[in-house]
């Protein structure tokens, strides 16, 4: 009698070891695909961030001018089609196409975020100054670049200004232009995104 009753101690012990190690790992299963699949604030190093058409858009935080206070950074965009314009007041194509970026801006404002980021190494004062003689009326954001550490190096800028990027709801880089764009090509490419 002895022995029968040891025996089904033991096989409820195995029973409950291995129920024990069951729910276990499912649990540990689970945690897995939650941070592999769902979790979004644990990075993901197989993400290429950088510059070209297909990747993820590098991020920066961007100071906001023209009496727009906080900041602009490409994470904060998902939802909506991005579009950054580098420019500067010294750029006369530039100068020519922002223009084209407000009217795009005020025609699709609930389905882009437009942002025309001046040149690093100018005054707040004096960049705001010539936006608000030029262009009172314009509803794009501007920002101002970081002289210490540029975006415009950040997104293959070298020497040549303008350059408009365009980014899609995801944060993907749809497409890259060097000089003045104009304003059907702009458009095109942004509304193709929708």
């Amino acid at each position: 009698m002895n022995k029968i009753n040891e025996n089904k101690l033991n096989s409820k012990n195995v029973i409950k070891n291995s129920i024990i190690i069951g729910i276990s790992s499912l649990f540990l299963v689970g945690v897995l695909v939650y941070v592999n699949f769902f979790d979004n604030s644990v990075p993901n190093d197989n993400i290429q961030y950088g510059n070209q058409v297909g990747d993820n858009c590098v991020n920066q935080e961007i100071q906001l001018i023209n009496n727009e206070e906080g900041h602009f950074e490409i994470n904060h965009q998902t939802g909506k089609v991005t579009v950054i314009n580098f420019w500067g007041t010294w750029c006369t194509p530039c100068i020519e196409e922002l223009p084209e970026f407000d009217e795009l801006y005020k025609q699709y404002s609930d389905k882009v975020y437009v942002i025309a980021i001046h040149q690093a190494g100018f005054k707040e004062e004096k960049v705001n100054d010539f936006i608000q003689n030029r262009w009172p009326e314009f509803t794009i954001h501007f920002g101002l670049d970081s002289q210490d550490d540029p975006y415009f190096n950040k997104m293959g800028g070298l020497d040549v200004w303008p350059i408009t990027t365009i980014v899609d709801k995801e944060g993907i880089i749809a497409f890259t232009h060097q000089g003045k764009i104009s304003g059907e090509l702009l458009t095109q490419e942004v509304t193709s995104l929708f």
